[in-house]
């Protein structure tokens, strides 16, 4: 019974994270008529943000994350989107894949390649008393 009840939270969560970004990419398109492709960059650096401060409250750790993605997003948009506001649109799609890929260099440059597991909520993973007797 808990193992369907793990599969249930783990397949709302990972949904919830599709749905937060398919509507960000929505939002964003319909603003800004851009196709935004550095959008899981920013997801990306948000998680890295989490893997970084891991051990501190769920308070910190959501306004770590929520911080660093708005500033991201906000210098990406005046550094390489503000400029080229007028300029065609083929020339946005372009600067778009640029900055993702700037992003993705960045972070295997400064971070490395290799999967990096986050334990937001350790107490998630602790088993309860009463499983310890079994």
């Amino acid at each position: 019974m808990t193992a369907l009840i793990q599969i249930i939270v783990d397949s709302l969560s990972l949904g919830g994270l599709y749905a937060l970004t398919a509507l960000g990419i929505g939002i964003v398109f319909s603003v800004m008529r851009l196709a935004n492709f550095a959008h899981a960059e920013l997801i990306t650096c948000a998680a890295h943000a989490l893997f970084a401060l891991s051990g501190h409250s769920l308070v910190i750790l959501a306004a770590a994350a929520v911080l660093l993605a708005m500033a991201l997003a906000v210098l990406t948009e005046r550094l390489a989107f503000c400029p080229l506001r007028r300029a065609d649109p083929a020339t946005m799609l372009i600067a778009s894949f640029t900055v993702s890929m700037l992003i993705q260099k960045a972070l295997v440059f400064t971070l490395g390649s290799r999967v990096k597991p986050v334990d937001p909520l350790p107490m998630l993973s602790q088993r309860s008393p009463s499983s310890a007797r079994r």
